[in-house]
């Protein structure tokens, strides 16, 4: 007959398929952990508020945004996330700088055989497929890619040099960083009312932002660049706010959605200002890119429109 403390028993029980002695063991220290919980509360009663302590506050940001942001470091290089079209389209856009292709952006012939320089095998394939040949099969001399206009080449030059996987993991680091110092500017611009680690607390944790670490997408970059322009607004320096969001020209469509902000504010100056570093930054580009990509590029993008009004999947989102 088995004894209840026979060892093969204790063994059988923790690893039966309805895990009893597990449910038991949790069950059981939960409820140790809640009662000394309360206990220490009824004896010290000043401890509710001390999460509520500024410099306690803190650390306890700190504890959590610094191991999420390593995590996210560690996935992006053990992770093949650098096989998507997230981070390809931008790869690409930098990479036909590169290769001294910018003149040739959004030519799909030009565009099949830099990406070849850093993808190969089905990975190349797949790549191709989801970047040039969106809704149909294109000739060589057809005009399709990345949705991104000229600006982005720009930005993704210094990554570009690299290989696709090391530059993914380069590229989030860049990311992870502009995380951070978005949150230093909104507590700089708040005069500290809004501490660093409490701001860059809500910026990780914000739903999502996780997916596009892994992915590589860009939000912190415009997240950035938003709050940059906010942080010299609130310091009374609108043409450098102006200027700050006038780098939105990488993302025109977050241009077009905030310069009615200076509008209604009827703030001239910051308004001027992102026109001026909107159009400087576009015209950074003419030297590489050259006039034509930027008439490829709308023609790229009026394609999209047509196929994100048919497709099912895109209609829906």
């Amino acid at each position: 007959m088995i004894r209840l403390v026979d060892p093969a028993f204790l063994w059988i029980l923790w690893h039966a398929p309805s895990g009893s002695l597990q449910t038991v063991v949790i069950a059981g220290g939960a409820i140790v952990l809640l009662a000394g919980l309360i206990g220490v509360i009824v004896r010290w009663p000043s401890l509710l508020l001390w999460p509520f302590r500024r410099r306690v506050r803190n650390v306890l940001a700190w504890m959590f945004v610094v191991p999420f942001a390593g995590v996210a470091l560690v996935y992006a290089w053990y992770v093949d996330s650098h096989i998507t079209c997230d981070f390809a389209n931008q790869w690409l856009m930098g990479r036909m700088l590169y290769c001294r292709e910018g003149t040739n952006l959004y030519v799909v012939g030009r565009e099949e055989r830099v990406l070849a320089t850093g993808y190969q095998g089905d990975d190349l394939e797949n790549m191709t497929l989801q970047i040039l040949h969106k809704a149909r099969y294109n000739r060589p001399e057809d005009i399709e890619g990345p949705l991104y206009p000229p600006t982005m080449a720009l930005l993704m030059y210094p990554f570009a040099v690299m290989e696709p996987k090391g530059s993914q993991a380069a590229l989030v680091l860049t990311y992870v960083l502009l995380g951070f110092f978005a949150a230093w500017m909104i507590s700089r611009g708040t005069q500290g009312r809004i501490q660093m680690p409490e701001a860059a607390l809500v910026i990780f944790l914000f739903p999502n932002i996780g997916s596009c670490l892994l992915l590589s997408q860009n939000s912190l970059l415009s997240l950035a660049i938003v709050t940059g322009g906010w942080f010299w607004w609130a310091r009374g320096r609108p043409w450098l706010a102006g200027l700050t969001w006038g780098l939105l020209a990488f993302k025109p469509v977050f241009a077009v959605a905030l310069i009615w902000v200076p509008v209604m504010l009827l703030n001239w100056r910051m308004l001027l200002g992102m026109i001026a570093g909107g159009a400087a930054f576009c015209a950074a580009t003419l030297p590489w890119c050259g006039v034509e990509s930027w008439r490829r590029w709308f023609i790229v993008g009026r394609n999209a429109a047509e196929f994100y009004a048919v497709d099912g999947n895109w209609v829906w989102m």
